[in-house]
């Protein structure tokens, strides 16, 4: 009896194999790699209705959600597999001149350094206006301990103020 090997989970769940094709086990070297913690992200960020961006370790855009996408001034299929510098215009907070001055500091970048929870607030160009964003950057990492990419949240910082019934300034 083969066994199937799920990669849902961290862990191979065994589960009866119904052997459809007749032929042998597979070697072990043709057998599907374990999902990694950025695999198991990547459906619930692209599905996902709040503002949320997955990145690897390298810093290259995995999934973003639409409302990510529009919050950030691109769109999901311009920025996957493309470093997530290259997909947003960030600003100055004084001049609101674009910059590149504190963009390894942002939090999704940050949680992949640093391999931990950073939260902080972006300016982003969108158009013609300029968009503070706060962003909530958590580290995503493998069995092993390491840091395999970050999964970042986002909130347009007026239309939090509004929803919360505060007066934009």
């Amino acid at each position: 009896m083969r066994q199937l090997l799920v990669p849902l989970t961290h862990a191979p769940v065994p589960v009866q194999a119904i052997d459809l094709d007749g032929q042998p086990p597979r070697p072990t070297s043709q057998v599907p790699r374990r999902a990694t913690p950025v695999d198991l992200w990547r459906i619930a960020t692209s599905a996902a209705t709040t503002p949320t961006v997955l990145i690897d370790r390298d810093g290259l855009v995995v999934a973003m959600s639409e409302s990510g996408a529009r919050l950030l001034a691109t769109t999901a299929e311009n920025a996957l597999g493309r470093p997530f510098l290259a997909t947003v215009t960030l600003l100055d907070f004084i001049a609101g001149h674009p910059t590149m001055e504190y963009a390894e500091r942002i939090p999704p970048l940050a949680a992949v350094r640093d391999g931990m929870i950073v939260r902080g607030l972006l300016r982003v160009a969108h158009g013609d206006v300029a968009v503070t964003v706060d962003a909530v950057g958590a580290p995503l990492c493998d069995e092993s301990g390491a840091v395999v990419g970050s999964l970042s949240f986002f909130a347009d910082i007026a239309a939090v103020g509004v929803s919360q019934g505060l007066a934009p300034a």
